[in-house]
């Protein structure tokens, strides 16, 4: 990461733009079911997304000695909210692609987040754990060494050096980026959720059969619902809770609206059939 990176400088937003599933550090990550004092008592109003701008930083805390697979595995546990972007990362630099390329899709990849990470800091993240590399346009390995040589230019009688051909990077998944792709198991994610907070399915399935229409719903419209439910209430659980959890296991997408998508459809036939809904909601 570059200085400017790491120093940037956030101004104060208005609560309604506060977003509880922005990226934090691993230590506090996890929410107190029972302290709700973080969130705004009055979300209805606004719209909340799961990214806000954050700072990016290095893989402080992960070993470089550590084998690839390890590191890549760490680094999409820090990254959790993250996970979807890292993912359609991989997907997208299965063949080689240029940086500026990568660039774009990585802002396609976030159309509806708000965050300080581009494609610049992902490609870093991704490089250092091992799951992209760099290679030049025929797909061999970038040579860092490699500089391209200045010709000799000579106008009115005098020489010049004129800079030699710019070289293009592009970015490629390496075999641990794949093999990291080919092992994810959102399916298994859903199941061990539900089986972790089973006390909570009532719920996990009022939000997902709730989100399940076209355009799929706010924050402010999820959180009416799910307020209705005494399993919300006793302990705490704010409706985030749950929506980031859904979305974790990507069983529930942010695009503009919270939405369910295959991933959770299927968990609603196959995994929540015969779970009453609390509260019943609009299904």
């Amino acid at each position: 990461m570059t200085d400017t990176n790491r120093d940037v400088v956030f101004e104060a937003v208005e609560d309604v733009d506060y977003d509880p599933l922005q990226d934090v550090p691993e230590e506090e990550e996890e929410f107190e079911a029972n302290d709700d004092s973080e969130f705004d008592s009055d979300i209805t109003e606004g719209q909340l997304g799961p990214g806000t701008a954050t700072r990016p930083v290095a893989l402080v805390g992960i070993d470089a000695n550590l084998p690839a697979e390890q590191r890549i595995a760490k680094l999409f546990e820090r990254f959790a909210t993250r996970h979807r972007v890292l993912l359609g990362i991989l997907t997208f630099l299965e063949q080689p692609q240029r940086a500026d390329d990568l660039k774009a899709e990585v802002e396609r990849l976030q159309e509806f987040d708000r965050s300080v990470y581009e494609g610049y800091d992902f490609s870093l993240l991704l490089e250092e754990a091992g799951a992209i590399a760099k290679v030049n346009e025929a797909g061999d390995p970038y040579d860092e060494q490699e500089e391209a040589q200045p010709e000799i230019v000579e106008i009115d009688g005098e020489s010049f050096y004129k800079p030699g051909p710019y070289r293009e990077v592009y970015w490629v998944t390496t075999p641990e980026g794949a093999a990291y792709m080919a092992a994810d198991d959102p399916w298994g994610r859903v199941q061990a959720l539900f089986a972790e907070e089973e006390e909570y399915l009532p719920v996990y399935k009022a939000v997902l059969s709730f989100c399940d229409v076209e355009g799929g719903r706010t924050v402010g419209q999820v959180n009416d619902l799910v307020v209705q439910s005494p399993l919300s209430r006793n302990p705490m659980r704010h409706c985030t809770s749950f929506l980031k959890k859904l979305e974790d296991c990507s069983a529930m997408v942010w695009a503009g609206n919270w939405a369910t998508n295959d991933l959770g459809r299927r968990a609603l036939g196959e995994l929540l059939t015969d779970v009453t809904p609390s509260p019943k909601g609009e299904e």
